[in-house]
């Protein structure tokens, strides 16, 4: 009696040849290790990894590198424009503060701007701010003069940067005072001027007299 089966039977494949084999290396390789774009505003160096002869996969993709040009080492070097301009504010600042001039003082400020004194009150918008600088340089700081020392400075972006330092404002009295602050400032840039958002003030240690 015969008996049929549905089963194909399949005969033995040959084996490829290592010619075969070569050629599928050598399409799978460039896929393999096709190395992915660099993200734009990517701004750290990636270090490549120890080469070793050791266990090394030819297919492994492979990490992608950003090497630093010499301009671009050379600017890192080099102050920041934002630093500069600040550097500018901060001598026009001084400049208006010692010149007791109110209004140019007060134009360094935006227009809805926020400052908060030692006591914790905040003055609100530039005509207010204006108000507060002419009392002030009409009463206790008459003929006073300022300097101010920026400690460090956070590019938060483009347009604004936030600066932390200390300053010191010497009274014109008999004996010569002097009152030291910290600070913390949020500049913003408005077209090609900065101009001071928000500050806040504290003090750094109580009045005294200014040795000689």
């Amino acid at each position: 009696m015969e008996i049929r089966t549905n089963r194909r039977v399949r005969t033995p494949t040959r084996p490829k040849s290592p010619q075969f084999y070569a050629s599928v290396k050598g399409l799978l390789n460039p896929i393999q290790r096709r190395r992915p774009a660099i993200p734009q505003g990517l701004h750290r160096i990636l270090q490549p990894p120890i080469a070793t002869t050791d266990n090394v996969d030819p297919f492994a993709p492979q990490p992608y590198y950003w090497h630093m040009s010499s301009k671009t080492a050379s600017a890192l070097d080099s102050p920041t424009t934002h630093q500069v301009e600040l550097q500018q504010f901060n001598a026009a600042y001084i400049g208006a503060f010692d010149a007791g001039n109110a209004q140019a003082l007060a134009a360094l400020f935006t227009e809805d701007s926020l400052v908060m004194n030692t006591f914790g009150k905040i003055v609100s918008g530039r005509s207010a701010i204006m108000t507060a600088l002419e009392h002030s340089f009409a009463g206790p700081c008459q003929g006073a003069t300022l300097s101010i020392t920026p400690h460090q400075s956070k590019h938060v972006s483009e347009d604004v940067v936030v600066e932390q330092g200390t300053s010191r404002t010497t009274l014109k009295i008999d004996p010569p005072t002097y009152r030291d602050f910290s600070y913390t400032k949020v500049f913003v840039r408005q077209g090609d001027l900065w101009r001071i958002a928000a500050v806040q003030f504290a003090n750094l240690q109580p009045t005294q007299p200014k040795s000689s």
